[in-house]
């Protein structure tokens, strides 16, 4: 498997596992897939559901305990949200690494 763009050592443990679940899925869907990433992405994703949900729970219990809120009052959730997806955006380079590696 090629190097990551994130140390593992700085990612929280929901963060470290979605991370590791995405890579490891990312890598077997793309050799179902023929490499076409989007369709092994969401596949992927689909198989880390749990350890997405857990992330995602953790970021709102960030948001939350850090008092995020929007200017318009949207609450910690849409924080959550919003960091969950910075993530998903963050880790796609290491996703498509996998996906060509077959």
């Amino acid at each position: 498997m090629p190097a990551a763009a994130f140390d593992m050592a700085k990612l929280t443990p929901p963060q470290a596992a979605y991370y590791r679940c995405m890579l490891e899925r990312a890598a077997e869907q793309g050799r179902q897939y023929d490499g076409i990433a989007w369709l092994a992405v969401k596949a992927a994703r689909a198989d880390c559901a749990a350890q997405r949900k857990i992330l995602h729970a953790d970021l709102a219990a960030e948001a939350a305990a850090a008092g995020t809120l929007f200017g318009d009052g949207r609450s910690g959730e849409t924080a959550a949200d919003a960091a969950l997806g910075a993530f998903d955006d963050a880790i796609w380079p290491d996703l498509i690494r996998v996906i060509e590696v077959k």
